[in-house]
Protein backbone atom coordinates (compact mmCIF):
# COMPACT_ATOMS: atom_id res chain seq x y z
CA UNK A 1 0.00 0.00 0.00
CA UNK A 2 1.01 3.77 0.60
CA UNK A 3 3.62 2.66 2.85
CA UNK A 4 5.40 0.61 0.16
CA UNK A 5 6.15 3.81 -1.71
CA UNK A 6 7.07 5.74 1.19
CA UNK A 7 9.89 3.23 1.75
CA UNK A 8 10.51 3.15 -1.95
CA UNK A 9 10.79 6.74 -1.99
CA UNK A 10 13.14 6.21 1.38
CA UNK A 11 15.41 3.55 -0.16
CA UNK A 12 15.91 5.47 -3.48
CA UNK A 13 16.89 8.76 -1.50
CA UNK A 14 19.27 6.59 1.05
CA UNK A 15 20.34 4.74 -2.41
CA UNK A 16 21.11 7.90 -4.45
CA UNK A 17 23.06 10.04 -1.69
CA UNK A 18 25.22 6.61 -1.04
CA UNK A 19 25.78 6.79 -4.90
CA UNK A 20 24.14 4.29 -5.98
CA UNK A 21 22.55 4.18 -9.48
CA UNK A 22 18.85 2.44 -9.08
CA UNK A 23 17.26 -0.29 -7.47
CA UNK A 24 15.91 -3.60 -8.01
CA UNK A 25 12.18 -3.36 -7.41
CA UNK A 26 11.11 -5.34 -9.52
CA UNK A 27 9.08 -7.98 -6.90
CA UNK A 28 7.16 -4.63 -5.85
CA UNK A 29 6.37 -3.23 -9.16
CA UNK A 30 5.48 -6.17 -10.51
CA UNK A 31 2.89 -7.93 -8.14
CA UNK A 32 0.48 -5.01 -8.51
CA UNK A 33 -2.13 -4.30 -10.29
CA UNK A 34 -0.54 -2.39 -13.26
CA UNK A 35 -1.19 1.23 -12.76
CA UNK A 36 -0.04 1.08 -9.38
CA UNK A 37 3.13 -0.55 -10.29
CA UNK A 38 3.77 1.72 -13.33
CA UNK A 39 3.20 4.59 -10.23
CA UNK A 40 5.58 3.20 -8.07
CA UNK A 41 8.55 2.94 -10.48
CA UNK A 42 7.94 6.76 -11.63
CA UNK A 43 8.46 7.16 -7.90
CA UNK A 44 11.32 5.73 -8.05
CA UNK A 45 12.62 7.44 -11.62
CA UNK A 46 11.63 10.41 -9.75
CA UNK A 47 14.31 10.01 -7.35
CA UNK A 48 16.98 9.77 -9.63
CA UNK A 49 16.33 11.92 -11.94
CA UNK A 50 15.93 14.77 -9.06
CA UNK A 51 19.29 17.02 -9.04
CA UNK A 52 18.76 18.67 -5.59
CA UNK A 53 19.28 14.63 -4.37
CA UNK A 54 22.74 14.62 -4.46
CA UNK A 55 25.60 12.14 -3.21
CA UNK A 56 25.91 12.76 0.69
CA UNK A 57 29.52 14.86 0.95
CA UNK A 58 32.31 13.31 3.53
CA UNK A 59 33.79 16.48 4.72
CA UNK A 60 31.52 17.29 6.88
CA UNK A 61 32.42 14.29 9.37
CA UNK A 62 32.34 14.03 12.31
CA UNK A 63 29.40 16.24 13.27
CA UNK A 64 30.70 15.80 16.77
CA UNK A 65 34.16 16.03 18.47
CA UNK A 66 34.67 12.49 17.94
CA UNK A 67 37.22 11.37 15.29
CA UNK A 68 35.84 9.56 12.27
CA UNK A 69 35.81 5.19 12.18
CA UNK A 70 38.92 4.01 10.93
CA UNK A 71 39.23 0.72 9.29
CA UNK A 72 41.92 -1.32 9.51
CA UNK A 73 44.77 0.73 7.54
CA UNK A 74 44.42 3.63 9.72
CA UNK A 75 42.85 5.30 7.47
CA UNK A 76 39.33 6.97 7.08
CA UNK A 77 36.82 3.92 7.27
CA UNK A 78 35.54 5.55 3.47
CA UNK A 79 38.91 6.09 2.29
CA UNK A 80 39.77 3.97 -0.78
Amino acid sequence: GTDDFAEAVTTAVINKRAGGMGLISGRKAFQRPMKEGIKLLNVIQDVYLEKSITIASLTAWPASDEPAPRGSSGSPCWAA
